[in-house]
Protein backbone atom coordinates (compact mmCIF):
# COMPACT_ATOMS: atom_id res chain seq x y z
CA UNK A 1 0.00 0.00 0.00
CA UNK A 2 1.05 4.00 -0.39
CA UNK A 3 2.64 5.39 2.48
CA UNK A 4 3.54 8.97 3.44
CA UNK A 5 6.85 8.90 1.48
CA UNK A 6 5.40 7.16 -1.75
CA UNK A 7 2.35 6.65 -3.76
CA UNK A 8 1.15 3.46 -5.66
CA UNK A 9 0.06 5.77 -8.70
CA UNK A 10 3.31 6.12 -11.02
CA UNK A 11 3.97 8.49 -13.30
CA UNK A 12 3.94 7.57 -16.96
CA UNK A 13 6.56 7.21 -18.69
CA UNK A 14 6.92 9.54 -21.41
CA UNK A 15 9.14 10.99 -24.63
CA UNK A 16 8.20 14.48 -26.08
CA UNK A 17 10.67 16.06 -29.19
CA UNK A 18 11.32 19.68 -29.15
CA UNK A 19 11.31 19.99 -25.57
CA UNK A 20 13.04 23.19 -24.72
CA UNK A 21 14.35 25.95 -26.92
CA UNK A 22 17.06 25.11 -29.05
CA UNK A 23 19.31 27.79 -28.67
CA UNK A 24 19.51 26.64 -24.72
CA UNK A 25 20.52 23.13 -25.95
CA UNK A 26 23.49 24.79 -27.94
CA UNK A 27 24.44 26.96 -24.98
CA UNK A 28 24.33 23.75 -22.42
CA UNK A 29 26.99 21.98 -25.03
CA UNK A 30 29.27 25.36 -25.42
CA UNK A 31 29.54 25.62 -21.70
CA UNK A 32 30.45 22.00 -21.50
CA UNK A 33 33.04 22.10 -24.64
CA UNK A 34 34.38 25.64 -22.79
CA UNK A 35 34.49 24.66 -19.15
CA UNK A 36 35.70 21.19 -19.24
CA UNK A 37 39.36 22.32 -20.52
CA UNK A 38 39.25 25.45 -17.75
CA UNK A 39 38.47 22.57 -14.97
CA UNK A 40 41.14 20.14 -16.22
CA UNK A 41 44.15 22.95 -16.02
CA UNK A 42 42.63 25.08 -13.53
CA UNK A 43 41.11 22.72 -10.67
CA UNK A 44 42.28 18.93 -11.55
CA UNK A 45 45.30 20.38 -12.98
CA UNK A 46 45.48 17.47 -15.88
CA UNK A 47 45.82 17.73 -19.45
CA UNK A 48 42.63 18.12 -21.16
CA UNK A 49 43.08 15.76 -23.73
CA UNK A 50 43.16 13.41 -21.04
CA UNK A 51 39.85 14.21 -18.65
CA UNK A 52 36.32 13.98 -19.55
CA UNK A 53 33.89 15.75 -17.29
CA UNK A 54 31.04 12.72 -16.71
CA UNK A 55 28.75 15.17 -14.54
CA UNK A 56 28.55 18.75 -13.58
CA UNK A 57 25.44 18.41 -11.03
CA UNK A 58 23.50 20.80 -8.77
CA UNK A 59 20.79 20.89 -6.04
CA UNK A 60 18.28 23.74 -5.12
CA UNK A 61 15.46 24.87 -2.04
CA UNK A 62 12.33 24.87 -3.34
CA UNK A 63 12.70 28.29 -4.44
CA UNK A 64 15.55 27.40 -7.11
CA UNK A 65 18.63 29.00 -5.00
CA UNK A 66 21.35 26.59 -5.53
CA UNK A 67 22.26 24.98 -2.49
CA UNK A 68 25.33 22.43 -3.54
CA UNK A 69 27.38 21.29 -6.32
CA UNK A 70 29.68 19.20 -7.89
CA UNK A 71 31.97 17.95 -10.64
CA UNK A 72 32.84 14.33 -11.31
CA UNK A 73 35.15 13.46 -14.13
CA UNK A 74 37.05 10.53 -15.45
CA UNK A 75 40.70 10.91 -16.39
CA UNK A 76 44.03 9.04 -17.82
CA UNK A 77 46.92 8.88 -16.38
CA UNK A 78 50.48 8.95 -17.16
CA UNK A 79 50.67 5.28 -17.44
CA UNK A 80 47.70 5.13 -19.36
CA UNK A 81 45.21 3.76 -16.14
CA UNK A 82 41.53 4.90 -15.84
CA UNK A 83 40.54 6.65 -12.65
CA UNK A 84 38.02 9.44 -11.82
CA UNK A 85 37.70 11.97 -8.89
CA UNK A 86 34.96 14.73 -7.53
CA UNK A 87 35.32 18.38 -6.39
CA UNK A 88 32.42 19.22 -4.32
CA UNK A 89 31.54 23.01 -3.31
CA UNK A 90 30.69 21.88 0.19
CA UNK A 91 34.23 21.01 1.03
CA UNK A 92 36.81 22.16 -1.64
CA UNK A 93 37.18 26.24 -1.50
CA UNK A 94 39.17 26.15 -5.08
CA UNK A 95 36.15 24.43 -6.41
CA UNK A 96 34.18 27.34 -5.07
CA UNK A 97 36.41 30.15 -6.57
CA UNK A 98 36.44 28.11 -9.35
CA UNK A 99 32.30 28.74 -9.81
CA UNK A 100 32.65 32.02 -8.79
CA UNK A 101 34.90 33.23 -11.57
CA UNK A 102 32.89 31.49 -13.93
CA UNK A 103 29.33 32.59 -12.48
CA UNK A 104 28.44 33.84 -15.40
CA UNK A 105 28.64 30.29 -17.47
CA UNK A 106 27.61 28.46 -14.82
CA UNK A 107 24.26 30.38 -14.68
CA UNK A 108 23.30 28.20 -17.97
CA UNK A 109 21.99 25.56 -15.50
CA UNK A 110 20.02 27.59 -13.64
CA UNK A 111 18.17 29.45 -16.57
CA UNK A 112 17.49 25.50 -18.29
CA UNK A 113 16.51 24.06 -15.04
CA UNK A 114 13.79 27.08 -15.00
CA UNK A 115 12.56 25.90 -18.61
CA UNK A 116 12.42 22.67 -17.88
CA UNK A 117 9.88 23.96 -14.68
CA UNK A 118 8.09 25.73 -16.97
CA UNK A 119 7.98 22.91 -20.31
CA UNK A 120 6.85 20.54 -17.72
CA UNK A 121 4.02 22.87 -16.66
CA UNK A 122 2.56 22.95 -20.36
CA UNK A 123 2.65 19.40 -21.05
CA UNK A 124 0.67 18.48 -18.24
CA UNK A 125 3.11 17.14 -16.13
CA UNK A 126 3.62 18.49 -12.31
CA UNK A 127 7.21 19.66 -11.96
CA UNK A 128 7.00 19.36 -8.12
CA UNK A 129 10.31 20.54 -6.85
CA UNK A 130 13.28 20.10 -9.41
CA UNK A 131 15.76 19.47 -6.77
CA UNK A 132 18.97 18.27 -8.64
CA UNK A 133 20.03 18.80 -11.96
CA UNK A 134 22.94 17.54 -14.40
CA UNK A 135 24.74 17.73 -17.46
CA UNK A 136 25.53 13.75 -17.85
CA UNK A 137 27.97 12.59 -20.01
CA UNK A 138 29.19 9.29 -18.50
CA UNK A 139 30.98 6.98 -19.82
CA UNK A 140 30.23 3.60 -18.42
CA UNK A 141 26.82 1.82 -18.26
CA UNK A 142 25.83 0.84 -14.39
CA UNK A 143 23.00 -1.59 -12.63
CA UNK A 144 19.38 -1.74 -12.92
CA UNK A 145 18.17 0.88 -10.06
CA UNK A 146 15.63 3.13 -8.62
CA UNK A 147 15.81 7.02 -7.55
CA UNK A 148 13.17 6.49 -4.90
CA UNK A 149 13.48 8.55 -1.00
CA UNK A 150 16.71 7.06 0.19
CA UNK A 151 16.33 4.42 3.09
CA UNK A 152 18.21 6.14 6.65
CA UNK A 153 20.60 2.96 6.66
CA UNK A 154 21.67 3.67 3.49
CA UNK A 155 25.29 3.99 5.06
CA UNK A 156 25.76 1.29 6.96
CA UNK A 157 26.35 -2.25 6.54
CA UNK A 158 24.11 -5.11 5.98
CA UNK A 159 22.65 -7.10 9.03
CA UNK A 160 22.94 -10.66 9.83
CA UNK A 161 19.50 -10.55 9.77
CA UNK A 162 16.75 -7.90 8.01
CA UNK A 163 14.53 -9.08 10.86
CA UNK A 164 17.13 -6.95 12.86
CA UNK A 165 15.64 -3.49 11.75
CA UNK A 166 12.84 -1.75 13.24
CA UNK A 167 11.08 0.24 10.72
CA UNK A 168 12.22 3.20 12.80
CA UNK A 169 15.82 2.44 11.18
CA UNK A 170 14.84 2.64 8.02
CA UNK A 171 11.86 4.71 7.19
CA UNK A 172 12.74 8.01 6.00
CA UNK A 173 11.65 11.34 8.23
CA UNK A 174 7.99 12.05 7.34
CA UNK A 175 8.83 15.38 5.97
CA UNK A 176 10.78 13.90 3.27
CA UNK A 177 9.19 14.70 0.02
CA UNK A 178 7.76 11.79 -2.02
CA UNK A 179 10.24 10.74 -4.80
CA UNK A 180 7.96 12.10 -8.14
CA UNK A 181 9.51 11.39 -11.49
CA UNK A 182 13.11 12.45 -13.22
CA UNK A 183 14.05 12.88 -16.77
CA UNK A 184 16.61 13.37 -19.33
CA UNK A 185 16.73 15.71 -22.62
CA UNK A 186 19.32 14.97 -25.12
CA UNK A 187 22.27 17.49 -25.59
CA UNK A 188 24.75 15.93 -28.17
CA UNK A 189 24.12 12.12 -27.47
CA UNK A 190 23.51 9.80 -30.75
CA UNK A 191 20.05 9.27 -31.52
CA UNK A 192 20.19 5.45 -30.10
CA UNK A 193 21.36 6.10 -26.63
CA UNK A 194 19.31 6.34 -24.09
CA UNK A 195 17.32 4.83 -20.78
CA UNK A 196 15.52 1.54 -20.84
CA UNK A 197 12.47 1.13 -17.91
CA UNK A 198 11.46 -1.78 -16.22
CA UNK A 199 8.02 -2.52 -15.42
CA UNK A 200 9.08 -3.40 -12.09
CA UNK A 201 8.96 -0.59 -9.16
CA UNK A 202 10.22 -0.03 -5.44
CA UNK A 203 9.83 2.62 -3.13
CA UNK A 204 13.73 3.15 -1.74
CA UNK A 205 16.42 4.17 -4.14
CA UNK A 206 17.88 0.88 -4.54
CA UNK A 207 20.15 -1.18 -7.30
CA UNK A 208 19.46 -4.58 -8.67
CA UNK A 209 21.80 -7.44 -10.26
CA UNK A 210 20.65 -11.05 -10.11
CA UNK A 211 23.89 -12.13 -11.91
CA UNK A 212 26.74 -11.02 -9.33
CA UNK A 213 27.44 -12.20 -5.79
CA UNK A 214 26.90 -9.24 -2.91
CA UNK A 215 30.34 -9.07 -2.22
CA UNK A 216 30.95 -8.99 -5.72
CA UNK A 217 31.63 -6.11 -8.09
CA UNK A 218 28.83 -3.25 -8.22
CA UNK A 219 29.49 0.26 -9.21
CA UNK A 220 28.77 1.60 -6.06
CA UNK A 221 31.94 0.83 -4.42
CA UNK A 222 33.48 -2.11 -2.97
CA UNK A 223 32.09 -4.17 -0.76
CA UNK A 224 30.61 -3.81 1.93
CA UNK A 225 29.58 -0.17 0.43
CA UNK A 226 26.01 0.37 0.02
CA UNK A 227 25.18 -3.12 -0.18
CA UNK A 228 22.47 -2.80 2.37
CA UNK A 229 20.61 -1.30 -0.91
CA UNK A 230 22.27 -3.30 -3.01
CA UNK A 231 19.30 -6.75 -4.63
CA UNK A 232 22.13 -9.52 -5.82
CA UNK A 233 22.14 -13.25 -5.87
CA UNK A 234 20.20 -15.54 -3.32
CA UNK A 235 18.53 -12.29 -2.30
CA UNK A 236 14.86 -12.47 -1.94
CA UNK A 237 13.01 -9.43 -3.74
CA UNK A 238 12.13 -8.27 -0.28
CA UNK A 239 13.85 -5.63 2.40
CA UNK A 240 12.48 -2.21 4.70
CA UNK A 241 8.81 -3.89 5.01
CA UNK A 242 8.70 -3.34 0.99
CA UNK A 243 8.88 -5.74 -1.76
CA UNK A 244 9.71 -5.21 -5.16
CA UNK A 245 6.38 -4.94 -7.02
CA UNK A 246 6.08 -6.60 -9.97
CA UNK A 247 8.56 -9.01 -9.51
CA UNK A 248 8.48 -12.18 -11.91
CA UNK A 249 10.79 -14.12 -10.50
CA UNK A 250 11.70 -15.66 -13.70
CA UNK A 251 15.08 -14.59 -16.12
CA UNK A 252 14.84 -11.88 -18.20
CA UNK A 253 13.23 -13.32 -21.56
CA UNK A 254 14.99 -13.74 -24.17
CA UNK A 255 12.99 -11.47 -26.35
CA UNK A 256 13.71 -7.89 -23.42
CA UNK A 257 17.26 -8.93 -23.93
CA UNK A 258 17.37 -9.23 -27.54
CA UNK A 259 15.57 -5.54 -27.40
CA UNK A 260 17.70 -4.11 -24.88
CA UNK A 261 21.01 -5.16 -26.47
CA UNK A 262 20.80 -3.50 -29.79
CA UNK A 263 23.61 -1.91 -31.45
CA UNK A 264 25.53 -3.57 -28.83
CA UNK A 265 28.57 -5.18 -29.80
CA UNK A 266 30.26 -7.00 -26.68
CA UNK A 267 26.61 -8.04 -24.92
CA UNK A 268 28.47 -9.79 -22.04
CA UNK A 269 30.65 -7.28 -21.61
CA UNK A 270 28.35 -4.61 -20.46
CA UNK A 271 25.02 -6.61 -19.42
CA UNK A 272 24.34 -9.86 -19.04
CA UNK A 273 21.02 -11.33 -19.34
CA UNK A 274 21.50 -12.72 -15.77
CA UNK A 275 21.59 -9.27 -14.48
CA UNK A 276 17.90 -8.90 -15.05
CA UNK A 277 16.14 -11.64 -13.23
CA UNK A 278 13.01 -10.68 -12.15
CA UNK A 279 12.65 -7.76 -13.97
CA UNK A 280 10.72 -7.41 -17.57
CA UNK A 281 10.80 -4.84 -20.43
CA UNK A 282 8.61 -1.18 -20.19
CA UNK A 283 10.27 0.89 -22.58
CA UNK A 284 13.41 1.91 -24.54
CA UNK A 285 13.63 5.65 -24.13
CA UNK A 286 15.72 6.66 -26.93
CA UNK A 287 17.44 10.00 -27.10
CA UNK A 288 16.19 10.36 -30.38
CA UNK A 289 17.86 14.41 -31.51
CA UNK A 290 18.88 17.20 -29.12
CA UNK A 291 16.34 18.90 -27.13
CA UNK A 292 14.34 15.58 -26.89
CA UNK A 293 13.12 14.93 -23.10
CA UNK A 294 12.55 11.33 -21.64
CA UNK A 295 10.66 10.92 -18.33
CA UNK A 296 9.81 8.21 -16.19
CA UNK A 297 8.92 7.76 -12.52
CA UNK A 298 11.76 7.97 -10.15
CA UNK A 299 10.56 4.36 -8.35
CA UNK A 300 10.23 2.61 -11.39
CA UNK A 301 13.57 0.60 -12.33
CA UNK A 302 15.72 1.45 -15.19
CA UNK A 303 19.37 1.68 -16.89
CA UNK A 304 21.37 3.21 -18.84
CA UNK A 305 20.63 1.70 -22.50
CA UNK A 306 23.95 -0.71 -22.39
CA UNK A 307 26.66 0.72 -24.98
CA UNK A 308 30.17 -0.23 -25.77
CA UNK A 309 31.56 1.31 -22.87
CA UNK A 310 35.42 3.04 -22.27
CA UNK A 311 38.38 0.34 -21.82
CA UNK A 312 41.43 0.55 -19.71
CA UNK A 313 43.78 2.49 -22.72
CA UNK A 314 41.03 4.90 -23.86
CA UNK A 315 38.05 7.22 -22.76
CA UNK A 316 34.70 6.61 -24.55
CA UNK A 317 35.24 8.86 -27.26
CA UNK A 318 31.38 9.25 -28.24
CA UNK A 319 29.27 11.74 -26.81
CA UNK A 320 26.11 11.01 -24.30
CA UNK A 321 25.66 14.55 -23.44
CA UNK A 322 22.58 15.00 -21.55
CA UNK A 323 21.13 17.47 -18.97
CA UNK A 324 19.37 15.51 -16.38
CA UNK A 325 16.45 16.64 -13.91
CA UNK A 326 15.39 14.78 -10.32
CA UNK A 327 11.53 16.37 -8.78
CA UNK A 328 9.69 15.33 -6.08
CA UNK A 329 6.17 16.13 -5.11
CA UNK A 330 5.48 19.64 -3.18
Amino acid sequence: MSDYFYNENLYETVEHDNFVDPALITGLKDFYNYITPKFAEEIAHMDPARLKINDIWASFDKDGKETASFICFDYINAVNSAGSGLFRSADNEEYRNFKEKYKNDFNIITEMRDAVHANLIKLGRDPGWIWTTSIFNFNKPFEIHTDGVDTLVKGQNRPEKWEDLAPSDYMPNEETPPAAHQGLINIDAGPTAGTVTFNQWYPYSVYLNYGVEIEGKWSVGPAPKKRIICFGKGDEPTRFGEHIRNFTNAPLSDEDYARIMEHVEDHTRVFKQEEGYGTSLEKILYFGEPGKLISWDSKRFHKTKPFNHFYQHKLHSESRMCYAYMSTTL
